[in-house]
């Protein structure tokens, strides 16, 4: 990772409070103009028995008392690229205008109690085209470390994605444009689940490197397979004077990975369900729906 920051401020630091009890109470850290190149290069595996907490378990297990008011960062820019075996060429996302508030920091118990929330809000607009919104809500005190979130983009052309899928994939999107509305996905640190919407428009995806598809493994591996014999996706969603379809997300952590893993995967899960492909827990997940076991309108409650 390659990060610089223009500027940081440290804004209503109480040193009284240190002096008095040793704990850390900061107003905000405020940090502006963040420019974050990662890349990750799939070559090299992940260190055997790495096990990653979840947010809001990081900040109860801190051996030092501490809370911060607010984390802000304004106007930045972030990248991710990634390598994967027998690819000459990276896959390679980015979000610009990236703002991204955390507030409720702490892990002091004189300010929080079972309701209490971490709560992250972001915005940003993927590769300079669609602006995508997200907010975030970690309960700081659950013993399962319950979250939820809700997000939606503006349309996007989703040619621009190739960089991903083509490098990554061996897919290539030729033509199609789409947004998602997540009304709420909830989950835990085990598994997470509820319900989205991916509509789009004209979506026509083809095979970009045939060799390349056929090594693919990960959650994309039932559309590649159904792009190597030869079908056709709905281009469409919804039809013509129809509802849209209604993507099940159903995704179970992987604890080597963060949070950005983890929601991500999740959305990409329902995304995945939209166009038809769904695993053993999605499917279990429609089926109580239509049978009536879970209320629509009580989903993620």
């Amino acid at each position: 990772m390659d990060l610089f920051a223009q500027k940081i401020e440290l804004n209503n630091i109480r040193f009284q409070e240190y002096i008095k009890d040793k704990t850390i109470h900061v107003g905000s850290v405020d940090l502006f103009h963040i420019n974050a190149d990662m890349e990750r290069n799939k070559a090299y595996p992940i260190k055997p028995g790495l096990f990653k907490d979840m947010p809001q378990a990081n900040i109860r297990n801190a051996s030092q008392i501490f809370t911060i008011d607010s984390v802000r960062v304004f106007d930045s820019y972030v990248s991710y690229t990634q390598h994967v075996e027998k690819s000459e060429t990276p896959g390679k996302i980015f979000f610009d205008r990236f703002n991204i508030h955390l507030y409720n920091i702490s892990n002091d118990p004189r300010f929080v109690d079972s309701t209490s929330q971490l709560i992250v809000n972001a915005d940003a607009f993927i590769m300079g085209q669609s602006r995508l919104d997200l907010s975030v809500y970690f309960n700081l005190l659950s013993p399962t470390d319950k979250f939820w979130f809700k997000a939606n983009s503006e349309p996007i052309d989703l040619t621009c994605l190739n960089s991903m899928t083509e490098n990554l994939m061996g897919m290539s999107i030729a033509e199609g444009k789409g947004f998602i509305e997540i009304p709420k996905i909830e989950g835990d640190s085990g598994i997470a689940q509820g319900k989205m919407y991916f509509k789009y428009k004209k979506l026509k995806v083809t095979l970009y490197n045939r060799k390349k598809a056929q090594l693919h493994q990960g959650m994309f591996t039932p559309l590649v397979d159904f792009m190597l014999n030869g079908l056709l996706l709905k281009s469409n969603n919804p039809k013509w004077a129809r509802s849209p379809r209604i993507g099940q997300a159903y995704f179970e952590r992987d604890n080597e990975k963060g949070i950005v893993n983890y929601i991500f995967k999740s959305s990409l899960s329902g995304i995945i369900s939209t166009l038809g492909f769904n695993n053993k827990g999605q499917r279990q997940e429609k089926k109580g729906s239509k049978n009536g076991d879970v209320p629509e309108e009580n989903i993620g409650n």
